[in-house]
């Protein structure tokens, strides 16, 4: 009793205990019962099934596990599974009684209660007489109640008859047939191992594997063991799918079976009794070739340590000229005998390996062989082993592009990429200098190696540098190219394509620099251009009454000035990417001050502003104008006739600088929100001839004040009211006081004149929104405009700064000139000496034709000099530019340089170095000149 109540205040009746308990235990029975049989069933039954299925078949072991583990679910998951839920869920007394609703629903009820009172751990809010009443009510209950019958679903008895059967089939092999029934036990017990299958009619020495010629008959005997104990009067074979073939046990005990040709590989099923065997038959025509590849030995210049391996199953092979092949050949078995070109070689297995065969030329060979089975090949292999040459290496040069330009002392990096089949030796740079008989009668020349290669080196990539200054070149334009060498020994350089460089001074740098901003500011004063005509434009637009604005083609013009306005813009935008190139171009000469350069960057960054910005806003504040509702519309929404209408003005929004008009995201423009009905203004309107003061505003149709936009300073107007009231006035001061300033562009009017105390006039004036969105558009575009100018004029200081500054570069370029021309002409002279007079009279013709041509160009050189520093110096009017100017004209510069040629044509060598070198010196001077001071 105290294992059932469980230490509680009250014990359950000693009848009701003990009828629970003996209920436990004949559940426990009854299940554990249904468990250990069901167990026996699966294990009996797949004992049973492997014995049948071995009667018939070579069962697989991995059937034979299948049915084992199958076998085994009973006593391995079921019986726990029994147990858990019949024993180990049933150990409580409220356990127990909940099976009984199986069969005594009610009663189980009552029983749950008495257990849970009983179990129960206070006293509080409980009769003890009241409990004890009802419990003894519950054993009154249960003393006539038999819970035998009361187990749930009770299936021992099916069980048992379920595995008596396989029980006793598997009992009756064992003793009628025991060396087969112990045989399927092993095999039942122990799937995964070797044991053979046990059959009355046994076979002797049946291969598994046989090789049979394609499409020809072929016999197979098959003989009885003399252990056999069934010897069946005939068998069969079958070959695949194909029908079976019949033969009948002869007096040597075999059975001689004659199977048609085949030409597919499959396996042959021999029955005979209950005895079971595959052969593996395999129909070969003849020994083929699997695999077959060349180690080939590479020539020696290519300094190459490993071997090439190279599949050639496909009957022939590329080697280079020069190298030594060993051909291995993979049988499809086992060979006993082969040979090459008639010579027979050595066969390890299914592998036939040749003699090392040198390569020049591209030649054919003959392969042939036999194998164990005596079968050999149809015809022999033919190989093909073709000789080629090394190739040459590709070269690519990247990160460099046609046309740079380079200062002398600058360090061009790119990248190279080379390839070659058998390694690259050497990777290097070649320059040469465009030579010009005028500008560069003597061009540089020279190479140099960027890095070293490795026979092994198939892909090189490596980083190479140029330097000008480095390499001892002097200024002038060069066509430089890569080149890449292999390790082939006569093999002549390869090379990339050309790069045409343009290598220049700082002076000639900043020269080329100055003309390219001359021509980008020419291009932006051009821009200007436009932008004023289409100011112009607008302002022609706006002096157009309002029904004139609401023709269509007056709004298509509008467009079309929006369209004409982005296109600037664009352009605009263009330049400003140029300009930001050429800045970044003047970073890299220090010949350009600090200053200059902040000065024209915040120039650029202003003109990227107007492009990015200000344009933009006025096209879309044209475009704007283009759609806004006509005049016809007003923007409370009503017609002209008073009767509602159905058409809605758009939204206006301005986009320069803030919201023009005074305008907020998501809000309709003051001209929409004034003089709604029912609504009143947000600001008071100025008022009109014979409105009444006193009158709120909003409620005529007066017309809105365009806002001005931010920055944008108001235009005055002259505004006289004629007023008696003081209220009044002082009212409308304070009203004028409060206003916001106005977003709109004002112009300049008649003075007005505004009465007070009239009637209001019908049909007043309506806004115009057109008007008001070409009125801040007006007023953005003459701030634009106003930048624009502010930044021409600091662009046109810095390009007159350039200017003056790249006088002196040029003059000194022509001096280095003349003293070029002046050295050629000192060399000639020299290389003269010992030369016979016919090659000296030759010699001398032809540098005396190059001296005047390259003075002819000097001196159109110095004249366009002469005339871009009279247009200078009339522009800044500094007496510095005049002196050097009148001394070049006085002096005859020109034609005196023009007159050194045709000196040097009469030989006169000394004269003409002479000349040359004065001239040096004079433009030299003139240079310092125009330096000044400091």
């Amino acid at each position: 009793m105290d294992q059932l109540s469980n230490g509680n205040r009250v014990d359950l009746p000693s009848g009701v205990s003990e009828r629970l308990l003996a209920f436990q235990r004949r559940v426990k029975f009854i299940k554990l019962a249904e468990g250990v049989l069901a167990a026996l069933f699966g294990l009996a039954l797949s004992y049973v099934a492997v014995f049948v299925a071995d009667r018939f078949m070579e069962t697989p072991a991995w059937a034979r596990g299948l049915i084992l583990i199958a076998g085994a679910t009973g006593p391995g998951l079921f019986l726990p599974l029994k147990w858990h839920h019949w024993v180990w869920r049933q150990r409580q007394l409220e356990q127990v009684a909940r099976l009984l609703r199986f069969r005594f629903p009610r009663l189980s009820d009552q029983l749950l209660g008495v257990i849970e009172l009983a179990h129960a751990d206070t006293d509080i809010g409980r009769s003890t007489r009241l409990v004890q009443a009802a419990m003894e009510q519950v054993d009154r209950e249960t003393r006539d109640r038999d819970f035998t019958n009361a187990v749930p679903n009770p299936r021992h008895r099916r069980w048992a008859w379920a595995a008596g059967v396989p029980l006793a089939l598997a009992l009756i092999a064992l003793v009628v047939v025991p060396a087969a029934g112990s045989n399927a036990l092993l095999r039942w017990l122990a799937p995964w191992s070797d044991t053979d299958r046990y059959t009355f009619a046994q076979l002797d020495n049946v291969p598994e594997e046989i090789v049979v010629p394609i499409a020809e008959p072929f016999d197979l005997d098959v003989a009885l063991s003399e252990k056999t104990e069934w010897k069946p009067e005939s068998g069969s074979a079958q070959y695949g799918r194909q029908r079976p073939v019949t033969s009948s046990l002869d007096k040597d005990a075999k059975y001689d079976f004659e199977l048609p040709p085949q030409e597919q590989a499959d396996t042959l099923k021999i029955s005979v009794g209950d005895a079971r065997k595959k052969v593996a038959v395999t129909p070969k025509t003849r020994p083929e070739l699997t695999a077959l590849k060349a180690r080939v030995e590479l020539p020696e210049y290519l300094q190459r340590e490993t071997t090439l391996e190279k599949d050639i199953r496909g009957g022939s092979v590329t080697v280079v000229r020069g190298s030594r092949a060993v051909f291995e050949a993979t049988a499809s078995r086992e060979l006993a005998m082969a040979d090459f070109d008639g010579l027979q070689q050595s066969v390890s297995g299914d592998t036939i390996v040749t003699a090392p065969q040198s390569v020049s030329e591209t030649t054919k060979h003959r392969f042939s062989w036999k194998d164990v089975d005596g079968l050999t090949a149809r015809e022999p292999f033919e190989l093909k082993v073709l000789a080629r040459d090394d190739e040459a290496p590709s070269l690519t040069a990247r990160k460099l592009s046609d046309g740079q330009i380079l200062l002398e002392d600058e360090v061009l990096s790119f990248e190279l990429a080379v390839n070659d089949d058998f390694g690259v030796h050497q990777v290097g740079l070649e320059w040469a200098g465009i030579e010009d008989p005028l500008s560069n009668p003597n061009p540089a020349k020279g190479d140099k190696i960027v890095a070293a290669g490795d026979p092994e080196a198939t892909d090189l990539n490596v980083t190479a540098a140029f330097s000008a200054k480095r390499e001892g070149i002097k200024p002038q334009a060069l066509q430089v190219r890569a080149w890449a060498v292999d390790y082939h020994p006569t093999r002549e350089k390869v090379y990339s394509p050309a790069y045409t460089l343009y290598v220049l001074s700082a002076d000639d740098h900043a020269m080329w620099l100055t003309d390219q901003f001359r021509r980008w500011y020419r291009q932006a004063q051009e821009v200007h251009g436009k932008e004023r005509q289409l100011y112009e434009t607008n302002l022609e637009l706006r002096e157009k009454s309002a029904a004139e604005l609401d023709r269509p083609d007056v709004r298509k013009q509008i467009e079309a000035q929006a369209s004409a306005e982005r296109a600037n813009s664009r352009r605009l935008g263009a330049l400003t990417d140029s300009g930001g190139k050429l800045i970044r171009q003047a970073m890299r000469n220090d010949q350009f001050n600090v200053a200059t350069l902040e000065t024209w960057s915040e120039m650029q960054k202003a003109l990227e502003d107007i492009a990015q910005n200000r344009m933009p806003s006025v096209a879309d504040l044209l475009k704007e104008a283009a759609d806004a509702p006509g005049s016809g519309q007003p923007a409370n929404g009503q017609a002209g006739d008073g009767k509602p209408s159905n058409q809605q003005g758009k939204p206006q929004s301005g986009k320069p600088g803030g919201k023009p008009g005074g305008q907020k995201d998501g809000k309709q423009s003051k001209s929409k929100q004034a003089g709604q009905p029912g609504e009143p203004s947000d600001k008071p309107s100025a008022p009109s001839v014979g409105e009444n003061r006193n009158q709120q505003s909003g409620g005529g149709d007066s017309k809105p004040q365009p806002k001005t936009p931010e920055g944008v300073k108001p235009v005055p107007k002259i505004n006289d009211v004629e007023s008696g009231f003081n209220k009044i006035e002082e009212q409308e001061k304070k009203d004028d006081d409060q206003k916001p300033p106005p977003s709109g562009a004002g112009r300049l009017t008649l003075p007005t004149t505004t009465l007070i105390g009239g009637p209001q006039a019908e049909g007043g004036a309506e806004s115009c929104p057109a008007e008001e969105k070409l009125d801040e558009a007006i007023a953005v575009q003459e701030d634009l405009l106003a930048e624009f100018e502010k930044v021409s004029e600091e662009l046109a200081k810095i390009l007159g700064n350039l200017e003056g500054s790249t006088f002196v570069k040029r003059l000194k370029a022509a001096s280095r000139r003349q003293l070029e021309i002046a050295g050629d002409l000192n060399r000639s002279v020299s290389n003269s000496f010992g030369v016979s007079q016919s090659k000296a009279a030759d010699a001398d013709v032809e540098r005396a034709r190059q001296i005047a041509d390259r003075e002819i160009a000097q001196s159109d050189s110095v004249y366009l000099i002469e005339q871009d520093l009279e247009a200078y110096f009339n522009r800044v009017h500094q007496v510095k530019f005049q002196k050097v100017l009148d001394e070049m004209r006085d002096l005859r510069t020109v034609t005196e340089l023009k007159q050194i040629g045709e000196t040097a044509k009469k030989n006169l060598s000394g004269t003409s170095i002479a000349e040359a070198e004065f001239w040096a010196d004079t433009l030299d001077r003139w240079g310092e000149q125009l330096v000044g001071p400091g």
